[in-house]
């Protein structure tokens, strides 16, 4: 496993789109050049890997081409490959539409062809790119990669880097930056969500009903991204459960709403979530008195609330004073979903928060807790459907 080659080649694209370069990134090894072309944290061309031939071939095919026509196509891409599209769109051989889905797809298969490269020498050169305006990709270059990833079929490339299905991860502190501008799926978040250091992948796919092969595929797109690490040995459980535990329960929660309301009112979610936190300070909850919400990132308001809460424990607080001001939170953003987004949605998003108590290993050990919490949410879920 050339763990040096992908831990490289990770932190190449991290440092080239962070910094918003331009320029073109080399990757090689002794068989294969793969160049990919970036503009100000945009992917606008990837080559290195004949796709074209394929493409025109399959042209001819549809439209019945004689040898010497398809041979006119062949020596277009032979002599200027930039050309390539604008010959085929001004002769109506492919729409716009679908040259441009294509350069989509050649590359995301570049991406991917550089991520299984094994022993590779990187570069990058800035400058200009020479590619037609019509060729251009023009596409975010780390959502690009990331799509590149989750079309990856190859379970054995997956397994060069995940170790067994016995082995286990756990998050780095890194993640949480990096949560705030990277978008994961849905399946890719419960992932998260659950790594511990102490579930094995094998347990995780019993928990979520996701099969090991998507499994270690999720695995290594968090690896890629640093969000996780594996552990060799699972550390033994601690008995009992912390007040952190509790709120990043609660913030798994708050995340799973954020994901379904920002898919559907985008940047407006930001004031719905100030107004649930107002709407708690004028009832005078003392853990979110003090805190501005507005543009925070969630994990900071759970740290603010962890400090408060550590400050209250020597007059005596229990977990179920913190757990009842979170649920109180949750219930206001539940309610305005219901109201804003619809019951479907809310119903799907609440089914997926009790889903996770339900692989939520560590929290059975307090019957107390996890039965006050999961009580709530199937409430709320009666009260969405009444």
């Amino acid at each position: 496993m050339n763990t040096h080659k992908k831990i490289t080649l990770s932190r190449l694209f991290f440092k080239v789109y962070h910094e918003k370069k331009s320029g073109v990134v080399i990757i090689k090894d002794d068989a294969l050049t793969i160049k990919i072309f970036l503009d100000n944290g945009l992917l606008i061309h990837a080559e290195g890997i004949d796709k074209d031939t394929a493409l025109i071939k399959e042209i001819g095919n549809r439209k019945g081409f004689s040898s010497d026509q398809l041979d006119i196509l062949l020596q277009i891409k032979k002599n200027d490959p930039h050309s390539l599209g604008k010959a085929l769109i001004d002769h109506q051989l492919i729409s716009r539409s679908a040259w441009e889905k294509y350069l989509v797809i050649r590359a995301k298969y570049h991406l991917a062809a550089a991520l299984k490269m094994d022993v590779v020498k990187l570069g990058f050169t800035e400058a200009k790119s020479p590619i037609a305006r019509i060729s251009l990709v023009n596409r975010n270059f780390f959502e690009l990669l990331l799509d590149a990833i989750r079309d990856i079929k190859d379970q054995a490339f997956f397994k060069k880097y995940i170790p067994e299905k016995q082995a286990c991860f756990e998050k780095t502190d890194k993640g949480r930056d990096l949560e705030d501008w990277i978008t994961l799926t849905s399946n890719e978040h419960v992932v998260l969500s659950v790594i511990d250091g102490q579930k094995t992948i094998e347990g995780i796919s019993t928990a979520t009903d996701l099969d090991l092969k998507d499994l270690y595929q999720i695995f290594y797109l968090l690896s890629f991204l640093g969000l996780i690490v594996h552990v060799k040995k699972a550390p033994k459980e601690k008995s009992g459960v912390d007040h952190m535990e509790i709120i990043h329960l609660y913030l798994d929660f708050l995340k799973i709403l954020e994901i379904y309301f920002r898919k559907e009112v985008g940047k407006q979610f930001d004031t719905i979530f100030d107004q649930c936190m107002k709407e708690l300070t004028e009832k005078g909850d003392k853990f979110f008195q003090g805190i501005d919400s507005a543009g925070e990132p969630l994990e900071k308001v759970a740290i603010k609330i962890s400090e408060r809460f550590s400050n209250l424990l020597i007059s005596g607080e229990t977990l179920l004073v913190l757990s009842s001001s979170l649920n109180k939170l949750i219930y206001l953003l539940i309610m305005r979903m219901n109201k804003t987004l619809g019951r479907r949605i809310t119903e799907i998003a609440l089914n997926e928060m009790l889903k996770m108590m339900g692989y939520a290993e560590k929290y059975s050990q307090d019957s107390e807790m996890t039965n006050y919490i999961r009580g709530n949410l199937e409430d709320y879920l009666r009260q969405v459907g009444a």
